[in-house]
């Protein structure tokens, strides 16, 4: 696919009202309609497990989700210091992380200025849209983001370890992304969208996939699994362009 379909098709499936508008891209696009241009979730056919065994309700669930973008904005602005985050002269708890990199304490947050607060809260957003009594949920946040190529070993990964040296961040066992997912509508549609977001990487592409619940359907197994898309080369979809109004 050349950067213009891989654009339309990322901008389409953001742009999707409904799980069933979802279904009909897929099944009429010639790449995400071969189920071999689908990879299991973290690497892990049998994932279903680890997906479905974390939070048996959805709130909890969708919180991982802002913690994830808390840790994302955090590293961030570690590397933008010039900092190693695993480093041990990093910060050693998330209380002061947010003091040297924010300058913050729950005091101090308390007494900010309204404008002040709310460009702090732009940078973490959660976005509902169209039908409200099953809306669409966007989560948006303005950390670190990943490049393309290695949202296999960060974005779309299990049990890896990505935080474990991390102090200062909240995640630790690289799965609770994965949190959501049950309840994510009949066919478990996640997707996905990021660019590196560093000064030294301000020309990276975007990329994005497309994660979905497989039933097994026609295929001699017994349970089902979680996987995500990739082009017909085996890669992650990418795309360079200028910021994208979604």
């Amino acid at each position: 696919m050349d950067n213009k379909a891989t654009k339309e098709l990322c901008l389409a499936l953001a742009r999707a009202e409904s799980e069933k508008k979802i279904s009909e891209i897929i099944e009429k696009h010639p790449v995400l309609g071969k189920p071999e241009n689908w990879r299991p979730y973290g690497n892990v056919p049998n994932n279903l497990g680890t997906v479905t065994g974390q939070s048996p309700q959805s709130v909890p669930s969708l919180i991982e989700k802002i913690t994830n973008s808390i840790d994302a904005m955090l590293i961030k602005e570690c590397r933008l210091k010039g900092e190693d985050p695993e480093a041990p002269t990093a910060p050693r708890s998330m209380e002061e992380a947010v003091t040297k990199y924010f300058d913050l304490n729950d005091a101090f947050y308390m007494d900010l200025p309204e404008p002040k607060r709310r460009e702090l809260a732009s940078n973490i957003q959660i976005l509902a849209e169209h039908d409200k009594k099953a809306p669409n949920l966007a989560i948006y946040d303005n950390g670190e983001g990943q490049y393309p190529q290695d949202f296999p070993n960060t974005l779309v990964s299990l049990n890896r370890n990505n935080k474990r040296k991390i102090f200062f961040v909240q995640g630790k066992y690289n799965m609770g992304g994965t949190a959501v997912l049950p309840f994510c509508g009949e066919n478990k549609y996640q997707l996905i969208i990021s660019k590196k977001n560093l000064p030294s990487s301000v020309d990276s592409p975007f990329g994005f996939t497309l994660v979905r619940r497989n039933r097994g359907i026609g295929e001699n197994v017994k349970m089902s699994w979680y996987e995500y898309c990739v082009n017909s080369d085996g890669s992650i979809f990418e795309f360079s362009s200028q910021p994208i109004d979604l």
